[in-house]
């Protein structure tokens, strides 16, 4: 079976270069001899009225069809996966990419269960039509529902394959723009989840449930500083992975630095934060909420509230009694501790 995102050449399935001829006035007999084929093909086979195929044991997953194609006059012509089909164009119709009216056909994608098979078909009703070099693609893995568990620190990661609009009651995620030249990760919380966007996970300990059902892959997907992956695999040298480690120098939960020989893994629906992302090349980066240190410090939230003082690090008052979403503006560069909670700015 084809690798995620890779094609599995079945041609040989289907009669390589398959040809159909239908009868008309300049061909009574509907026989077509010695048609061109798609370049790279090893031989011509005529099937008349057209071939079909069934490949059965496929692992779950979402698989689509593909053909080297050309035809004319022939309306009906057409390759199919199950019920996807996807007429052929005649020639021309597709330009000629491939050589002398050759083009390619693609049905629509089709769910397959576990064990599963595919009906893979090409058919013409009038005129001609070739079809050459079968490809089916494995394109990824349908899942419904992801659970995240998060322990008594109170932070995760999680990356989804859907949608989700109301997150759990007790729940805050944030996505990473960047990490500020003070080591200082910058957040934006977030009201919902998109697919394939990876998020920094606030909550109270347990498990939870988010429902859905979408396609995954074996792509990594970054969005601002985080990168988020559906396959467990081994922690990039040079990433940021959210670890608790309270001996050495460990100061709990935190982005610690992957060094070469000790990698963590980094689980299923999760996520880390890019190598280039730190620029003072720190070995943990911790985050701060409220002005309290939690273990993960120095996290920078945007929100807007209610009147707030400004302080300089140094302790000197700034601003007094300013709207939250404004204490910043206007300030030269700089950390400055806005209600009791240090903010950048660039």
């Amino acid at each position: 079976m084809p690798a995620n995102g890779k094609a599995l050449d079945v041609s040989f399935l289907m009669a390589d270069a398959a040809v159909t001829g239908q009868a008309s006035d300049w061909n009574p007999s509907g026989i077509v001899n010695n048609q061109q084929q798609y370049v790279g093909a090893p031989d011509d086979v005529f099937l008349n009225g057209g071939g079909s195929q069934t490949i059965t044991g496929l692992r779950a997953g979402v698989y689509r069809l593909t053909a080297a194609t050309r035809a004319q006059n022939a309306n009906g012509a057409s390759i199919a996966l199950n019920g996807a089909t996807a007429t052929i164009g005649n020639v021309g119709d597709t330009g000629n990419a491939l050589c002398n009216g050759w083009g390619w056909t693609t049905t629509s994608s089709v769910v397959v269960e576990e064990g599963g098979s595919l009906d893979i078909s090409f058919s013409a009703t009038n005129g001609w039509a070739n079809a050459d070099n079968f490809k089916l693609e494995y394109l990824g893995q349908m899942v419904e529902n992801v659970s995240l568990t998060v322990s008594e620190a109170g932070w995760a990661t999680l990356m989804l394959p859907f949608e989700v609009e109301t997150l759990p009651e007790s729940l805050k995620a944030y996505t990473c723009k960047a990490v500020d030249e003070n080591d200082v990760l910058v957040l934006d919380e977030a009201q919902s989840l998109a697919a394939n966007t990876p998020y920094i996970i606030q909550a109270n300990q347990g498990e939870y449930t988010f429902e859905g059902s979408g396609m995954i892959d074996g792509t990594l997907h970054t969005v601002g500083a985080l990168t988020g992956t559906y396959v467990s695999m081994d922690a990039v040298v040079g990433s940021y992975v959210l670890q608790n480690q309270t001996d050495g120098n460990g100061i709990g939960i935190g982005f610690y630095k992957v060094v070469d020989g000790q990698q963590p893994t980094v689980r299923a629906f999760r996520a880390y934060l890019n190598p280039e992302v730190v620029s003072n090349n720190a070995n943990v980066l911790k985050m701060v909420i409220d002005g309290n240190v939690t273990g993960i410090g120095n996290m920078v939230v945007e929100e807007a509230d209610a009147a707030v003082d400004v302080y300089s690090l140094s302790g000197i008052l700034m601003r007094k009694g300013v709207a939250k979403d404004e204490a910043l503006s206007g300030l030269q560069k700089g950390i400055y501790v806005v209600d009791g909670v240090k903010k950048a700015v660039k």
